[in-house]
């Protein structure tokens, strides 16, 4: 019966100390998205290529990492995560990969966002951004090296 009461006393207080903070975040909608793909280098597909789907903050505020998966053998993927955000989220793909690199140091990253009408708030009904099949030999101009990601 101690125990009982213990665990009583213990969950009331936590909701007291811990519950105004829970019902403010779920006053905020979830917002999710997913991304899925496939990628080359030429030919080959790129395997255990890292891609990370963030959301993109501004200011001293860092991005939030919403989903990371690596490539499999055939070179595809597909992330979906979400987030809660006061504002509509800004959802981008960033993806390491090492095409056509010969022995340079730290991977090649690319970035690229994601249209806002792959955006939902319905988790049972998240659209899917489709990448589609991308071959990096081509090189992008927003591709950057990354020795820490």
């Amino acid at each position: 019966m101690r125990v009982y009461l213990l665990v009583v006393f213990l969950c009331f207080s936590a909701h007291q100390v811990f519950g105004r903070a829970v019902e403010l975040v779920h006053d905020l909608p979830i917002q999710a998205v997913s991304a899925a793909g496939r990628l080359f280098c030429g030919d080959v597909p790129l395997v255990n290529v890292p891609v990370k789907l963030i959301d993109k903050d501004h200011g001293d505020d860092r991005d939030d990492l919403l989903d990371e998966k690596r490539t499999d053998d055939e070179g595809k993927f597909h992330v979906t995560g979400g987030t809660y955000e006061k504002a509509m989220i800004e959802p981008a793909l960033k993806i390491y990969h090492d095409c056509n690199d010969g022995e340079i140091r730290c991977q090649k990253r690319l970035f690229w966002d994601i249209p806002q009408k792959y955006v939902s708030t319905d988790l049972y009904k998240i659209p899917v951004f489709n990448l589609g099949s991308i071959n990096l030999e081509l090189g992008f101009g927003n591709e950057k090296r990354d020795c820490k990601h």
